[in-house]
């Protein structure tokens, strides 16, 4: 979805006041009957009802609500994903209520099972699971941003390699190394992707190595021999290769085979390519949602455009910051930030108008093949 993601093609722009729970409304009520009870438009925990507190029923999905009502967090939360996915149309409903309740609530794992439960569903579903993902990633990083980062890789109409590389970088410098791997062969397709801390890769990717991955070992090898410009690089580069090639790795044998690709095409695939488990522990964690914005304002602060974008499309940012972050995230050369900042620029929207800046930006925006930009050019008929 450009993924600035799925987020490109259906979500709301970076700084929209749309809010999470409204959202979640309009999605369920494409994909499930008219008939069914849309959500509520403020979040509140879903009520315990008779079933809830009758004998459970057959099946993972039965009393999900009871699960959580009983402080029993981790089989309540993969209740209710079970439920969303392949239960009822009322239990869904309920489901994704409470899932998203937990979600906004500081329970990093909800917001991760929330849209892979919505991932599921009818493609309008997608644009709910980013901005679930979104909320998940900032308050933990793994698995949600290497999730979000999985859908802006195959967005449409426009995938955002620069916004989906940063969002595995922030999951990578987390610990979770799918995320390193991941990033790696986004660089290795788009190798003059700007604000990506490529040695810094290069030396998680090498630990990894070091520690016996030999995928690890061969895409160090081929950033060294292809990205980098460090030191002896080709050296460098040879050396990993013959090191993944000593731990079985066949095609790294040779530098002219290329590191096999994550799945392409369907947004789903990449998804599960790039899913840890979710242990129970971490899935009845609660965060400090005050503390892991402070360390995203640091990141932010650090030139992460990860950071920078994922603290602009937060409920709770105002909308002068976020105008601020969208600029930041403009200045770190991410082309969709600079068409929403052009037109913001062209209509004095929050900000000092500005049209000949504004002209530059949308340019400079439609050159990079950003929908919108080019869209707005038209809209003020201004020559691209």
């Amino acid at each position: 979805m450009h993924l600035v993601m799925i987020v490109r093609a259906h979500r709301r722009p970076l700084v929209a006041a749309a809010r999470e729970v409204a959202l979640l409304a309009s999605v369920l009520a494409a994909c499930l009957p008219p008939q069914a009870t849309p959500l509520a438009p403020s979040p509140a925990p879903p009520p315990v009802t008779a079933a809830a507190s009758a004998p459970p029923r057959p099946g993972p999905a039965s009393d999900f609500d009871g699960l959580c009502h009983r402080g029993e967090i981790e089989p309540c939360l993969q209740s209710a994903g079970a439920a969303l996915s392949g239960g009822t149309e009322s239990e869904a409903h309920r489901a994704a209520a409470l899932l998203d309740f937990h979600c906004q609530d500081a329970y990093p794992s909800a917001c991760v099972i929330l849209a892979l439960g919505l991932l599921d569903q009818q493609p309008v579903a997608r644009a709910a699971a980013g901005r679930s993902l979104e909320r998940g990633c900032a308050l933990d990083p793994i698995p949600s941003c290497a999730l979000l980062a999985a859908l802006v890789e195959t967005g449409t109409p426009e995938p955002d390699p620069l916004y989906g590389a940063a969002l595995s970088e922030l999951s990578c410098l987390a610990g979770h190394h799918p995320a390193c791997e991941a990033m790696a062969r986004t660089l290795l397709a788009s190798p003059n992707l700007p604000s990506v801390d490529v040695e810094t890769l290069v030396t998680t990717l090498d630990a990894d190595c070091s520690a016996g991955a030999a995928s690890a070992c061969e895409l160090a090898g081929h950033l060294y021999l292809e990205v980098t410009d460090a030191p002896n690089a080709p050296a460098e580069g040879r050396a990993r290769l013959e090191a993944a090639c000593r731990l079985g790795l066949d095609r790294a044998c040779t530098t002219t085979a290329r590191p096999a690709p994550l799945p392409a095409g369907d947004p789903m695939a990449l998804v599960r390519a790039t899913l840890p488990p979710l242990r129970a522990d971490r899935i009845a964690t609660r965060v400090d949602p005050q503390a892991t914005r402070l360390r995203l304002e640091e990141i932010c602060q650090a030139d992460s455009l990860a950071a920078c974008l994922i603290l602009a499309a937060a409920d709770d940012t105002p909308r002068r910051q976020a105008r601020e972050l969208i600029a930041a995230a403009c200045n770190l050369a991410h082309l969709p930030s600079c068409a929403e900042l052009g037109v913001w620029l062209m209509e004095g929207d929050g900000v000092t108008t500005d049209r000949a800046r504004g002209k530059h930006l949308l340019r400079e925006a439609c050159a990079g093949n950003v929908r919108r930009a080019c869209d707005a050019l038209d809209r003020y008929r201004i020559s691209p």
